[in-house]
């Protein structure tokens, strides 16, 4: 992964894998295959990514990527932020 400012050590991270849905280029999803923990911020601004929860039926997928097959890793995207459900917190809003 690239330098970001948005990204911090420790910091958890939802992994996208990018498939596409047409003959368009903007004809894409990006769908969620696990949640990460930035575990390494390079001086060349690189960072690494510990993978502790894989989605499991996307197993074949993250094979691919510990393999580090370029046409798989080249589809993958890293957001700084988590789905409210993985977070394993409670919170009450005011209704």
């Amino acid at each position: 992964m690239g330098r970001s400012r948005l990204f911090g050590v420790n910091i958890l991270v939802t992994i996208y894998y990018v498939e596409g849905l047409g003959s368009g280029q903007n004809e894409y999803f990006e769908r969620a295959i696990g949640i990460g923990r930035v575990i390494n911020i390079q001086e060349n601004g690189l960072i690494q990514v510990l993978a502790p929860r894989e989605v499991s039926n996307h197993a074949e997928l993250w094979q691919r990527i510990r393999s580090r097959d370029m046409a798989t890793l080249s589809r993958i995207i890293i957001k700084p932020s988590i789905d409210f459900g993985e977070a394993g917190i409670e919170v009450l809003f005011d209704e």
